[in-house]
């Protein structure tokens, strides 16, 4: 898609929030479950867990097990093997029961990549997080995955975003980054050159902050095939540019 003057080749995409929702009514009981199960209260044991989430996203826990001992520990507890286990087990099983994808996320993907754009995923995820993405079969729908527990980078660094594209095989402005905004993240693409799409959609969490500026904004994914009708496709760019936020 030819957006003022620049092809789009390449369509990279955020994850949580974007392509998939946590619903947070099936996941809250179980965290919940698995904070009493450590002698917690739930919102002691989510800031405390919050406070190590970067370190978590970027693979220095290599799962949910180490990061719970070390929670215990920054918190002055401590909790037998078997307890540990149990709290990551309600860990795992929220994760399981709660993450969604949203509606037509995987049709999109199919029918952009069959309209010839080569497709990224760039995610900041914890490795229990990253599993929903091949559970639920999104993984394969990629031609380069770049998620953050497995490089060591967190989104907005451009580096991250740098990764996809050599993988992808095309430059910053011949790319588009489609995302929720958290992190900061569709700033830091549209810093490099990317054209920006933001997604509004529900059961968005605002708990990793926002971005100041997009291109263009969408209220359901699959207002995305109108933005990209396809690498030989004459259409121009429908409507004018959206101010700048």
């Amino acid at each position: 898609m030819n957006f003022s003057g620049r092809t789009i080749r390449a369509v990279l995409f955020d994850f949580y929030d974007t392509l998939a929702y946590l619903d947070t009514q099936k996941s809250e009981p179980l965290r919940r479950q698995a904070a009493e199960t450590l002698g917690l209260a739930l919102e002691v044991y989510s800031e405390a867990w919050e406070r190590r989430i970067d370190a978590f996203m970027t693979g220095k826990f290599r799962s949910a097990g180490e990061l719970v001992r070390q929670v215990l520990a920054d918190l002055g507890r401590e909790a037998p093997p078997e307890v540990v286990a149990r709290a990551v087990r309600l860990e795992e099983l929220a994760r399981r029961r709660a993450v969604r994808p949203y509606p037509g996320a995987k049709a999109v993907l199919s029918i952009l990549r069959r309209r010839g754009y080569r497709l990224g995923l760039v995610s900041n995820v914890s490795p229990p997080a990253a599993q929903p993405i091949d559970r639920l079969g999104f993984r394969e729908r990629f031609d380069v995955v770049v998620l953050s527990c497995e490089v060591g980078l967190l989104k907005p660094d451009p580096a991250i975003f740098q990764l996809a594209l050599k993988g992808l095989g095309v430059g910053p402005t011949e790319a588009a980054f489609v995302a929720d905004g958290g992190f900061g993240e569709l700033d830091a693409a549209a810093a490099l050159g990317m054209f920006t799409v933001r997604v509004s959609l529900p059961h968005q969490r605002p708990d990793y902050g926002s971005s100041r500026y997009w291109d263009r904004e969408v209220k359901e994914l699959r207002q995305l095939l109108d933005l990209f009708p396809g690498l030989h496709s004459r259409s121009q760019d429908p409507s004018p540019p959206a101010p700048r936020r």
